[in-house]
């Protein structure tokens, strides 16, 4: 049986948290490791998208950085590589008790 690909909201805190531990990370290592921590099927995080260059997994991931970055909680020094900001740092000790999704919604537009 293969494991649904996780959504963008499922997907959100964990990411940040993975990024908090490692400190900088590439961004096929961090698809890696999502995929291993929801227990994908290798026929899971191998689905493409419909334009045959993308693995859904791979896109969802790097579509949250961008929007983690526009954020500010995530930064990139180095094309592929993200590292967590300060800003992302106190979001992720905030979130042991507040919904980020309710406090943070994505595309916020401060930026």
């Amino acid at each position: 049986m293969i494991s649904p690909i996780p959504d963008y909201q499922t997907l959100r805190l964990l990411h940040l948290k993975i990024v908090a531990k490692l400190g900088a990370i590439k961004m096929g290592t961090l698809t890696q490791l999502l995929s291993s921590v929801f227990k994908l099927a290798e026929e899971e995080w191998r689905v493409l998208l419909s334009g045959g260059k993308q693995t859904i997994i791979q896109n969802r991931v790097e579509w949250l950085c961008t929007y983690l970055k526009k954020d500010g909680l995530l930064q990139s020094f180095q094309r592929g590589v993200i590292e967590i900001t300060e800003r992302g740092k106190e979001m992720v000790e905030e979130l042991k008790t507040v919904d980020y999704v309710v406090v943070n919604p994505p595309f916020n537009n401060k930026h």
